[in-house]
């Protein structure tokens, strides 16, 4: 159904196509029953860098420690001069050095972000890691799972359950600060931790990270705010923004995304989404912001932008969850367009699967994100599994690897021995 305006572009016969047109929004209206087949993701336009063009990877950090030091854990500690640098990034590896003393030490590689006074949040970890024993030693980021967004005035931590040799290195002008004492418990991603006992200027953390700050714009922002609010609630995409690379590993992440919002739209909230395509011309989520609010502007319009941290793949297209009346959701193009919608959805979860509309070439919805490509291999979390009940009475329509009832229920019944045969 609609994206736009309340009125459409061409009168039809008759007070039935008048009322069908008016209601058609701008091109966005099908007729009920929604028409279900395989998209042609064609002429998918996205904002990339040139053909070639390398990341630029950063060095957050230093490693080196002092062997013979024995620090005792469990414990946080944080390096304030390790610091994201401004525009952020995205973090992709951890690195330590280590000696044989560490042999079998496992230690969690963390990110936090200031929180006020001597709180830090916990923003981003690699998850516990053990350590060889053999000098330089490098772990992905892998806990969400995958690399993870930062933003600039985040700094590096980690946290060891036991004695950990060599953490840090003696420096005439540290930045080391710690926990008051052994005894905290891993933390997780946001949770915020305390770290009391000031600045130590004589230590630096054996600690670096790898940052990705190359990025690239997929989508557009601009609406069309002359002629009214967007009908309804809904689900929208745009199968033209689409995130590049093979739908096999993740390519990226998604590290904001941004709407151009006019006075209208001060207080009105969206759910911007990442949606990965399914069967029949379905999509189901598989990334989201939360619930934002926009603050509007008082005259004209403004981009408004919001951080989000979701790793991607090739082929994953931008969408969003809209309320009932917000202005400015999408504009008219020349055919190129590839607004899809699915009108009267609540906002939905991550997992959910969802029926659009056929993409209207008229149409392009008002969004856009930043995303961070990346160089490595992380393959994509497996889908999830689901019991016998939730197989039945619809349910498998929630996982997309499954082509009916039956092929969920047989995968299920035979402990996955029986693949699936869907996508």
């Amino acid at each position: 159904m609609f994206l736009g305006w309340p009125w459409g572009r061409r009168v039809w016969m008759g007070v039935v196509g008048m009322l069908f047109s008016w209601a058609r929004g701008f091109g966005l209206v099908l007729a009920r029953g929604r028409v279900r087949r395989v998209l042609l993701l064609v002429g998918l336009v996205f904002a990339a860098l040139p053909a070639g063009s390398a990341l630029a990877d950063t060095t957050i950090g230093q490693t080196g420690g002092e062997p013979t030091t024995r620090c005792a854990g469990p414990i946080v500690r944080a390096d304030t001069h390790y610091v994201v640098p401004p525009g952020g990034g995205v973090i992709t590896s951890f690195s330590f050095q280590s000696s044989s003393r560490n042999t079998g030490q496992q230690v969690d590689f963390l990110v936090l972000r200031p929180a006020g006074g001597s709180h830090y949040t916990v923003v981003g970890k690699s998850g516990l890691v053990t350590l060889a024993g053999t000098g330089l030693e490098t772990f992905p980021a892998n806990e969400l799972p995958g690399p993870f967004a930062v933003q600039g005035g985040d700094i590096l931590g980690l946290w060891y359950p036991g004695v950990l040799n060599g953490c840090v290195r003696d420096t005439d002008a540290g930045g080391l600060v710690t926990s008051s004492s052994p005894g905290d418990p891993d933390p997780n991603i946001g949770h915020t931790v305390l770290l009391p006992n000031g600045v130590f200027t004589n230590s630096d953390l054996n600690e670096s990270a790898n940052l990705v700050t190359t990025s690239q714009t997929i989508g557009q922002v601009g609406g069309f705010f002359q002629n009214g609010p967007c009908h309804f609630q809904a689900v929208q995409g745009d199968t033209t923004y689409v995130v590049p690379g093979s739908g096999v590993i993740f390519s990226g992440v998604i590290t904001s995304f941004s709407f151009q919002s006019s006075p209208q739209n001060a207080g009105q909230q969206l759910d911007f989404l990442v949606l990965t395509p399914a069967l029949n011309g379905d999509y189901v989520v598989v990334g989201q912001t939360g619930l934002v609010t926009l603050k509007g502007t008082p005259s004209g319009t403004t981009v408004e932008t919001f951080p989000a941290n979701i790793p991607v793949r090739g082929g994953d297209i931008l969408g969003l969850w809209r309320p009932d009346g917000l202005f400015g959701c999408a504009r008219p193009v020349s055919g190129t367009g590839g607004a899809i919608v699915d009108l009267g959805e609540s906002d939905p979860s991550v997992d959910e699967r969802l029926p659009f509309d056929s993409p209207n070439p008229l149409d392009d919805s008002n969004e856009s994100a930043t995303f961070v490509p990346i160089g490595v291999g992380q393959p994509p979390p497996p889908p999830p599994t689901p019991t016998k009940e939730q197989c039945r009475h619809g349910g498998w329509k929630n996982f997309p690897q499954f082509k009916n009832q039956g092929d969920c229920v047989s995968f299920v019944a035979t402990g996955g021995v029986n693949p699936p045969t869907g996508s």
